[in-house]
């Protein structure tokens, strides 16, 4: 069935005196797995045309896109050769750092190398580079036209912002105008350096450092050279020769080095020699005027003053300790007392002394707990442990004045060697004082002749090793013309386009589902409803061709829904109830939302039940059952109501012979409806009603517009609220239940009316047999 019966059992315990109800105190917007499947079911094609959408646009973007292509080569920075070994550190650069490794990709992407590269392939023959070989562009668009109209506006508004609204007068002097003149044209040449030294290549370098791009791979040495382009052969052809031409810019500078330096190295070398052999002089010269040369003395010196050093070094730390062991001795003796200090001394007398004090101690504890604490022997022994504890202060007394005379001898030592040290040392800086002349003299000539040697070995190396120079670095890979081209991704742009088209889909959908404020589920009815049970989902009638009559519909097998539903309903409002004068009312809070339609369904189900049914229409201002039944208008309710006899009342009114059920419609054109309701006669002709027939089903008018169904809705035993499937609106619910509380009426149950067969349902009606 498509019903929600487990809210049915619930309807007893929403009778009309259950109080006051919040029935709408929250209908804000919640999802849960049910509610987002069901938002992605109703907008599957929303979804699925945004996702075709994103995908076609992808693909049109795609097609339009020149294809380029991107070729890379790789060289490795940092290789030794031959020239390289034989120079030993004259090259100390040869392992590079990262820092040194982006200072070389700065040079291959700066403007002087690829002016290299540029006119190595004669880039100015391409069209690609050079624009003036482009063929002539078709005129304009409009939409082009006004665009860069926009643009040349924009332009002059900003730069009529930032010019300066009050220039400085010029200057009437010649003078003053000709150093202008040569100020101006410094600073243009200046600013246009690098422009000057690439030459007649700016332009094509320009286009070429665009697409060039040059990479270090991870933290090695190699680098990809990389460049894009329209044409695949181009693409490899720069790559290759930005690689080609780095290494022979490499060793051009590399020579160029060695040249400057074996110029500089050869004059050097001259001044040096003269230097070294000045110092040669000063050295034999002082050597024969003023010292022997013997050296034994300073080497007899230097080995006393390091033993004197050696028991100087000893005699102050066996002074330290000794003057550490008194203090620490002296410390416990002040601190704690000499039992603590006797702790820490190396004494076996001391020893003894504590072992002995140790088993008096025990023996007098035992004593005081055989005998108390009082007694002779304890009192002996008490005298044994203060002879004891005198005896160890003595000893320990005795220990610290050996200490003492032990750091004073001590220090006695240590003078004596530090004066014999101090000694000695006066003499050595004294004759210390006659080498000083000779070093100094003699380190000049040293370093004189290391410096000397050096040039001359780097000059020779130099000379001989220029014809084995070679470059730093080597081509690893050259680069291949790709197949492919790299851009566009034809697959990956479509996917994503298709997956944004998708994204855009949902969005849409739950953006749709976020303000759409109509009653278009039970998760969100049963929100608003607050507790009022929904006995019933009242499915939209289906013929072959489309919609058909839900009265004519019913017991079809097509619409065996729509029959288990409304006899659902039946059951649910007559089952318990007193067998005749059960009045069922059926509201709606606007017109249009299936009430009328509930009620003649209600009517024909409850016929099939062997019921006595009669359908009164109470909207006064606007009557639907005789149109909806094609049935004549006569007698109407206004009838009955002056109709003074006591005629039977089945006998008077007609009985639909498609429902089953006896109808009594509205007479139109009633001023003042509220009142003909609220009227004596009125509950007069309902005791009437319902002494004759077993249930009474009346169609009242939409709460919402007008007031008048309120004193049928206090009369009925039952109330109905019908909500119809994606047209009700959850605020006009929402009002209706706030004036239904304000009036302290309570709806018994509720059902949704025209639910499409796109909404899901609890089971499928099919599976029963519908008899």
């Amino acid at each position: 069935m498509n019903n929600v019966a487990d809210d049915g059992l619930r309807r007893t315990a929403l009778g009309r005196n259950n109080g006051h109800r919040d029935v709408a105190e929250d209908a804000s917007f919640t999802l849960n797995l049910g509610e987002i499947a069901r938002i992605l079911w109703r907008n599957v094609w929303v979804i699925a045309l945004c996702t075709v959408i994103g995908g076609a646009v992808a693909t049109y973007n795609v097609l339009r896109i020149t294809p380029t292509y991107v070729a890379t080569a790789q060289i490795l920075l940092g290789q030794e050769n031959q020239a390289d070994n034989a120079l030993g550190s004259l090259f100390q650069q040869l392992e590079r750092d990262n820092n040194e490794i982006y200072g070389e990709i700065s040079i291959m992407t700066s403007g002087r190398f690829l002016s290299r590269v540029s006119e190595a392939l004669s880039l100015e023959d391409l069209p690609e580079f050079n624009p003036a070989l482009l063929p002539t562009p078709q005129e304009p668009s409009l939409i082009e036209n006004a665009t860069s109209a926009i643009k040349s506006m924009v332009k002059y508004v900003l730069s009529a912002e930032d010019s300066d609204p009050d220039p400085a007068p010029p200057q009437d002097t010649d003078a003053t105008s000709t150093d202008d003149d040569s100020a101006a044209a410094n600073l243009r040449l200046a600013a246009s350096a690098e422009r000057t030294v690439r030459g007649d290549q700016a332009v094509f370098v320009d286009t070429l450092a665009r697409r060039l791009v040059v990479r270090q791979q991870g933290s090695s040495s190699v680098l990809d050279i990389r460049f894009t382009s329209p044409d695949p052969i181009v693409a490899a052809a720069v790559a290759n020769t930005v690689a080609d031409q780095y290494i022979a810019f490499q060793l051009e500078d590399k020579l160029a080095s060695i040249k400057r330096l074996t110029d500089g190295l050869d004059e050097r070398i001259l001044d040096m020699r003269s230097r070294l052999e000045a110092s040669e002089r000063n050295v034999i010269a002082f050597r024969s005027q003023s010292l022997d040369g013997d050296s034994g003395g300073t080497g007899w010196m230097e080995q006393q003053l390091g033993e004197l050093s050696r028991r100087l070094v000893n005699a102050t730390a066996q002074r330290s300790e000794l003057e550490a062991e008194r203090g620490q001795i002296s410390t416990l003796i002040e601190q704690q007392g000499f039992a603590a200090a006797a702790g820490v001394l190396d004494s076996d007398l001391i020893r003894r002394l504590q072992q002995e004090r140790a088993e008096l101690e025990l023996r007098a504890a035992q004593l005081r707990d055989r005998f108390g604490s009082s007694g002779g022997r304890i009192e002996d022994i008490g005298q044994q442990v203060t002879a004891i504890d005198q005896a160890i202060e003595n000893e320990v007394l005795r220990i610290l004045a050996e200490k003492e005379n032990e750091v004073a001898v001590a220090a006695a030592r240590e003078a004596s060697v530090r004066q014999q040290f101090k000694d000695l040392k006066e003499t050595y800086l004294e004759w210390e004082r006659e080498q000083i002349a000779l070093s100094e003299l003699e380190r000049e000539r040293d370093a004189n002749r290391l410096v000397y040697e050096t040039f001359l070995t780097t000059y020779s190396q130099s000379t001989e090793t220029v014809a084995l120079q070679a470059a730093d670095a080597r081509v690893v890979n050259y680069a291949e013309p790709p197949r492919n081209p790299a851009a566009p991704r034809k697959k990956v742009s479509v996917a994503l386009g298709l997956i944004a088209g998708l994204c855009a889909g949902l969005g849409l959908a739950f953006l749709r589902a976020f303000l759409d404020r109509s009653v278009d589920g039970l998760v969100k009815l049963r929100r608003l409803l607050k507790g009022i049970p929904i006995f019933a989902t009242i499915p939209v009638a289906r013929g072959f061709l489309g919609r058909v009559d839900p009265l004519k519909a019913i017991g079809q097998p097509r619409n065996a829904a729509l029959t288990e539903s409304v006899r659902t309903l039946r059951n649910m409002l007559i089952i318990g109830r007193k067998s005749s004068g059960m009045k069922i009312a059926v509201m709606s809070a606007l017109s249009n939302e299936g009430k009328t339609t509930t009620s003649l369904l209600l009517a024909h189900a409850a016929v099939q039940a062997g019921k006595s049914v009669v359908v009164v229409e109470t909207d006064l201002r606007r009557s639907s059952i005789a149109r909806v039944l094609n049935a004549p208008d006569r007698p109407n309710l206004d009838d009955l109501l002056n109709d003074q006899s006591t005629a039977p009342l089945r006998s008077i009114l007609r009985k639909d012979e498609l429902t089953g059920a006896y109808i009594l419609p509205a007479q139109q054109g009633s001023g003042d409806p509220g009142s003909v309701l609220l009227s004596n006669r009125m509950s007069a002709l309902i005791n009437r009603l319902e002494a004759e027939f077993d249930i009474i089903v009346f169609d009242t008018p939409p709460m919402l517009s007008v007031s008048d169904a309120l004193p049928i809705l206090r009369k009925a035993d039952e109330i109905v609220l019908a909500v119809r499937w994606k047209k009700s609106s959850a605020d006009a619910l929402e009002d209706c239940l706030r004036q239904l509380r304000v009036a302290d009426i309570t709806p018994t149950c509720a059902v949704m009316t025209m639910v499409g067969r796109s909404e899901p349902q609890n089971y499928a009606a099919g599976d029963y047999a519908v008899y």
